[in-house]
C-alpha cells in the first residue's frame, strides 16, 4: 500500500503575507487621514494609526523571517564546507601553446609568380 501524499496546492500570490501587510498599512493612514482631516475625530485617527503600525510590525516581521531563513542556509564565516569530487571532473587543459587563427588558412593560398 503506498503511503498518503498530502495534496499539493498551488501557492496564489493573493497567499502572500506582505500583501495583507501592505493593505493594512494602506488602509491605516487612509482611515487616519480620514478620521483626522474629514470627521476631525482623534479616535479614529488613532485607530487608523494602531492599522498602520500592525501593517508596519508585520512587514518588519516578513522581513526578519526571511533574514532568519537565509542564515540558516549560509554557511558560518570561518567555516569551510567539504566537497565531495565529482566522479567525472572536467578534462585538464594542456600546458601548450595556443593554436594560431590562420593556421590552417594559410596553407591554401596559391604560390604566385
Amino acid at each position: 500500500m503506498a503511503p498518503v501524499q498530502p495534496a499539493r496546492r498551488d501557492y496564489k500570490g493573493w497567499q502572500n503575507p506582505l500583501i495583507y501587510a501592505l493593505s493594512m498599512l494602506v488602509l491605516g493612514v487612509i482611515v487616519a487621514f480620514i478620521g483626522n482631516k474629514v470627521f476631525g475625530d482623534k479616535t479614529i485617527a488613532d485607530i487608523g494609526t494602531v492599522t498602520a503600525l500592525i501593517g508596519v510590525c508585520l512587514i518588519g516581521m516578513k522581513g526578519i523571517q526571511l533574514i532568519v531563513a537565509q542564515s540558516k542556509q549560509l554557511p558560518a564565516p570561518g567555516t569551510s564546507q567539504k566537497r565531495e569530487p565529482a566522479s567525472n571532473p572536467p578534462p585538464k587543459m594542456l600546458a601548450a601553446e595556443p593554436p594560431s587563427v590562420t593556421e590552417n588558412t594559410t596553407r591554401n593560398l596559391d604560390a604566385t609568380p
